[in-house]
């Protein structure tokens, strides 16, 4: 599954529990990273109470874009930056979104 993808899903499965999450996001201080400004950080104020509301352990919140994969985590120790690629696809998704919304009103 790509990053695409991943992201596509975790944003499917939080529309369905916090109708909005996209309005809680703030692009400055987003870093895929940190258990308090990721995706889940933000929306639920710390990415551990956010997996536990959505029902998803830590292992598979990768396949839901709110992690990188340990092929991912591998590369980032070689200096290729996954973290900012999760977070530049969020940003992407959240961004057509705001658009798509501002379009409507």
């Amino acid at each position: 599954m790509t990053v695409t993808e991943r992201v596509e899903r975790g944003a499917e499965l939080l529309d369905k529990h916090v109708p909005g999450w996209e309005q809680s996001v703030s692009f400055g201080n987003l870093h895929m990273g940190r258990c308090d400004r990721c995706i889940l950080g933000q929306v639920f104020h710390q990415s551990y109470g956010g997996l536990e509301r959505l029902g998803l352990s830590r292992r598979i919140a990768c396949d839901y874009g709110f992690d990188i994969t340990d092929a991912e985590a591998e590369k980032t120790l070689t200096g290729n930056s996954s973290f900012n690629d999760l977070a530049n696809e969020w940003k992407q998704l959240i961004t057509k979104r705001l658009r798509e919304q501002s379009n409507v009103r």
